[in-house]
Formats: C-alpha cells, structure tokens, sequence
C-alpha cells in the first residue's frame, strides 16, 4: 500500500512539472529587433509614398479628390525634405504639388531649391516655367524654355504647351498682364514652335524622376 502510494505521488509531481514550467513562463517565443529607418531612408519613404499621392491626384475624377491627394502629398514631401534636405527630387515634388494646389509662390521657392541643389534638372526647370507663367513672370517664363529646350525636346514642348494655353486663357479672361504685353508673349510662343519644329530632330529626351525601392 505505501509503495503504491510512493509511485502515484512520484507520478503526480512528475505530471506537475510541465506545468510549473508553463506557468512560470515556458514556451513563450522571443521576436526578432526590427531595426528602425535611417532618416535618409524615411526621406525616400516618405519620397514614394508622396509620389504615388501625386499620381492619385493626377488621376483623379474630381476637383475635390485631387485637392486632397496634393494636400496629402505636400506633407509627405515637406517630411521628407525635413529629413534629408539634399533630395532635389522631393523639392520638385513639392513644388509641383503646390503648383497644383494653386499656390506658385509655394511652388515657386520649392523649385528653386531643387535647382540649388541640381541646375541641370530638366523637371524642375519646366515646372518652374509653369510657375513663372501662373505668376505672370513672362521673361523668366522664357528663361525656362530657352534653358530647356536644348537639353529636353519632350519637357520643352509641355512647356510651350502650357504657354499657348496661358495666352489663350488670358484672351478670354484678362488678369493683371496687359492685353499687349500677352500678344507679344503670344508671337514668341508662335516663333518658337516653328522653331522647335524645324529642330525637333537636334533635341534630345531627358529621364523622368526616380522611384526609390
């Protein structure tokens, strides 16, 4: 009887053991560190995220939806320049999501930081012409386009696109340009696209701005 009651108490503590073990912590899984970003990797981050809010806009069906994508995408890029204020790509973003916010003062400062930081930069010389035009600065508008136009056939003519449509715009509803000085503005815009035309081969495409992985 008292060997009998030894190995049922002997098998009791036995069994118990396992579950001290569980209660005490057992079998609990250690996770492995996430190493956290680096502010030059955030800034890319913040870079993409802020790209793809811009082409939601660009795509949008309504005034409103768009306002709301370029609202959205002028935090990411402000963040991401905050973080790495060498990133001439995401200045131009910016810029460009002001410009279509209707802000060109905005954008305007925007550009020419990325043009500090890279003067050759095709996308941000036209979008800056787009601004000189929205604000009316017409000689710098030119500036823009005769900078342009031997580096960047296809950013040259979007430039003189946007151009003709200024003028048309300011036929039909004057703004603070004189009608006179908008005609003027008008013939140079028509010389230089019979211009482009009979040197369109001379010119050559640029390469559009980078999505970081």
């Amino acid at each position: 009887m008292r060997t009998s009651l030894a190995v049922f108490l002997g098998c009791t503590l036995l069994a118990g053991t396992p579950l001290a073990l569980h209660a005490n912590g057992g079998g609990t899984m250690s996770m492995p560190s996430v190493k956290p970003e680096t502010p030059l990797e955030r800034a890319k981050s913040l870079y993409n995220e802020g790209v793809r809010l811009v082409k939601r806009g660009d795509g949008a069906k309504t005034a409103e939806k768009a306002r709301v994508a370029y609202g959205k995408a002028v935090e990411k890029f402000t963040g991401s320049t905050g973080l790495a204020p060498d990133l001439h790509e995401a200045w131009n973003y910016l810029g460009y999501s002001y410009r279509k916010l209707g802000d060109a003062a905005a954008a305007l400062d925007a550009y020419d930081r990325a043009l500090a930081l890279k003067p050759d930069y095709a996308n941000a010389i036209e979008y800056r012409g787009q601004a000189y035009l929205a604000l009316g600065r017409l000689d710098d508008a030119k500036g823009a386009y005769l900078a342009l136009y031997p580096a960047n056939a296809r950013l040259a003519d979007q430039l003189l696109a946007a151009m003709r449509d200024w003028v048309q715009s300011q036929r039909q509803s004057p703004g603070s340009v004189p009608a006179t000085a908008v005609d003027e503005f008008g013939q140079w815009v028509d010389e230089r696209a019979r211009l482009a035309t009979s040197t369109a081969s001379l010119t050559r495409e640029g390469s559009p701005a980078p999505t970081w992985q």
